[in-house]
C-alpha cells in the first residue's frame, strides 16, 4: 500500500479510482427514490420498481459503450482527457438535480444516460494505468489496495 499510495502518479490514479466508486455508489444508493418522484412530477404514474431499473439498465449499458469508446480514443496510459471527463461526470450529475425541473424525465434519463458514458470514459484509463504502472508481480497486492482504497 505505501509502494502504491507514495508513488506520484498512481496515487493521484488511486485517488480518482476511489472518487469514481464513491460517487457510483452515492447515486446507486438514491437514484431508485429519486427517479420515481421524478417521474411521478412529471406526471408518469405507471412507473414501477422494474421499469425504472429497466431504464438505469440502459444508463448502464452508455457506461460500458463509454468504456469500448475509451478503448479506440487513447492509448494505455494516455491519462490526458481523464480530468476533463471526470468533470464532465460530475457536471452530469449537478445536472441530475436539475433536469427534472427544467425538462422533466426526459432530460433527467438523457442526463443519466450522458454521465454513465463519460464514467466509462474515467474508469477505463485509470484501472489501464494502475494494471500497466504497478508491480506485475504483486499484482494481487495491488488489486487488494486499490479494493480496499474503492
Amino acid at each position: 500500500m505505501r509502494t502504491l499510495v507514495c508513488h506520484p502518479r498512481l496515487s493521484r490514479v488511486l485517488l480518482g479510482c476511489g472518487l469514481f466508486w464513491f460517487v457510483g455508489a452515492t447515486l446507486r444508493t438514491n437514484i431508485q427514490a429519486w427517479g420515481l418522484e421524478v417521474f411521478q412530477e412529471a406526471g408518469i404514474g405507471n412507473i414501477t420498481n422494474e421499469k425504472l431499473a429497466y431504464l438505469f439498465d440502459r444508463s448502464r449499458a452508455r457506461h460500458r459503450l463509454g468504456q469500448r469508446a475509451r478503448r479506440s480514443l487513447h492509448k494505455v496510459g494516455d491519462l490526458s482527457w481523464t480530468r476533463r471527463y471526470g468533470l464532465f461526470m460530475a457536471v452530469g450529475i449537478l445536472l441530475l438535480v436539475f433536469s427534472a425541473d427544467i425538462g422533466g424525465s426526459r432530460s433527467w434519463f438523457a442526463v443519466l444516460v450522458v454521465t454513465g458514458f463519460f464514467a466509462g470514459l474515467l474508469i477505463v484509463p485509470l484501472n489501464a494505468a494502475l494494471q500497466a504502472e504497478s508491480d506485475q508481480p504483486s499484482s494481487a497486492k495491488r488489486f487488494s489496495v486499490q479494493n480496499f482504497l474503492d
